[in-house]
């Protein structure tokens, strides 16, 4: 009686092919991976600039920090556009989500709890040039897939 199994050859061949498979595939999924983690950097900038933007038009100074963007209050810290840093009410500071009324609706409006930077994982940086404005910047250092500096996002 003639037993039927596989040759240890046809199992190496078998092998070989499933390593040179996942050779190809392992690089591809990485690069979606990090194209994933930019476009969600990306769109994270996008809403905090917004934010900025919004607690400008609602306080008519920019936010001291980008907590400020988290408490509904008035901010202690504001910043004008001639520099002068004014101080407001006290803040009664809550560990809420990014929320303020809105323009349009006088509910209670934001975008959800403070994002971290997904590429280094840390705060995002803030900086403030001579007019005062907050500048918010990725906190990453090196280069995307296409070769810009995340500084620069």
């Amino acid at each position: 009686m003639k037993v039927k199994a596989f040759t240890l050859v046809e199992l190496l061949i078998v092998v070989i092919i499933v390593a040179v498979l996942s050779a190809i595939a392992l690089p591809i999924f990485r690069q979606n991976s990090v194209k994933a983690k930019e476009a969600s950097l990306k769109s994270s900038l996008s809403l905090l600039r917004n934010a900025v933007s919004q607690f400008e038009i609602e306080h008519n100074c920019s936010p001291d920090d980008l907590e400020d963007l988290t408490d509904p209050g008035p901010p202690i810290d504001c910043w004008l556009s001639s520099g002068i840093k004014t101080v407001f009410a006290p803040r009664a500071w809550k560990s809420s989500p990014l929320v303020w009324p809105g323009p349009d609706d006088p509910s209670q409006t934001g975008i959800g709890t403070m994002p971290k930077d997904p590429i280094s994982r840390n705060n995002y940086l803030i900086s403030r040039p001579a007019g005062g404005r907050m500048i918010v910047r990725s906190s990453a250092s090196g280069f995307d897939s296409r070769g810009v500096a995340f500084s620069s996002y």
